[in-house]
């Protein structure tokens, strides 16, 4: 027959590693999130970066073939 003092600190043991890696699992979700956000900010100052040197080029240009 099981030690039902056994059972309990088996059951505990379980319940524990489940909190574990459940926690762990929110962490790794979180953390992909995060990562997502920095590389949208990176794709939009890009894109922004862009735009605006190739308006600063087309002046120049425009202002080079006026002379």
């Amino acid at each position: 027959m099981t030690d039902p003092y056994e059972v309990i600190r088996q059951g505990r043991e379980e319940m524990a590693r489940e909190v574990k890696r459940n926690r762990l699992a929110r962490e790794l979700r979180a953390g992909r999130k995060r990562r997502v956000e920095v590389g949208e900010r990176a794709l939009a100052l890009k894109w922004e970066l862009e735009r605006i040197i190739g308006r600063l080029l087309k002046l120049i240009k425009s202002l080079r073939d006026a002379d």
